[in-house]
Order: structure tokens, then C-alpha cells, then sequence
């Protein structure tokens, strides 16, 4: 299923029991049931005078919107997706951050500086 990973099988509907295939022997027909997960884009952002706002995913507004603060800093992680992601924020007066990722932050939170590219 496209934006889900397979989380394997499960003997119950609502996929609470796994199914253990070494040791679940079937004697009759079985029934299993296939458990997906929504695989996801997690991140957050820190706002001037604001702090840093919750989780939001794939695509959500992080931040503020038209109450001229800046934005601080940022993290960014993959959820249910194999592999990782990579980030560096540029701030102002500072420059280019060094590489992070995988929900590290990234930006200058505290120190009066907007972000300026990402």
C-alpha cells in the first residue's frame, strides 16, 4: 500500500496478537490478518518569543502565520521509512549550520537569529 509499511501479520482484526509463524501452527484454515503503518514526515520548528511548537506531519504548517516572528530552528525525522534524512539551516550573521538530521535541530534557537534558508 502506497504511504504504509507492512508491519506484519497478525492473527486479530484490529492486529493486536502477531501471528508467529515458527510457532503458530495452523491445524485448520487460518485466517491472518496484514498490519500497515502510515509512513510519515515528523517535524517541528522553535519560533521567536513562541518556543518550539508541537509535532506536526507531511505537510502541516510548523510555525506561525502572519504574526511576523522568526523562525529559530527546525527538526526534521521519517517515520515508519526506512533510511534517514539529512538538514542544514542557514542563520543570519551565522552562516550555513553544520549537516544533522533524523530529528537532530537544526538553527540557533534563543540567540535572536532568523533562519534564512533551508
Amino acid at each position: 500500500m502506497s504511504g504504509y509499511a507492512f508491519s506484519g501479520w497478525h492473527k486479530d482484526a484490529a492486529c493486536q496478537t502477531p501471528w508467529n509463524s515458527a510457532s503458530d501452527i495452523p491445524t485448520a484454515g487460518v485466517t491472518v490478518y496484514a498490519k500497515w503503518t502510515r509512513q510519515s514526515v515528523v517535524y517541528q520548528s522553535s519560533i521567536q518569543d513562541v518556543g518550539w511548537q508541537g509535532n506536526v506531519r507531511d505537510g502541516t504548517l510548523s510555525g506561525t502565520s502572519s504574526q511576523s516572528k522568526r523562525l529559530e530552528a527546525f527538526s526534521v525525522a521519517l517515520e515508519n521509512i526506512d533510511g534517514g534524512v539529512e538538514y542544514h539551516a542557514h542563520v543570519q550573521d551565522y552562516g550555513w549550520m553544520g549537516w544533522t538530521g533524523n530529528g537532530a535541530v537544526s538553527g540557533a534557537v534563543g540567540d535572536s537569529r532568523r533562519l534564512e534558508a533551508v
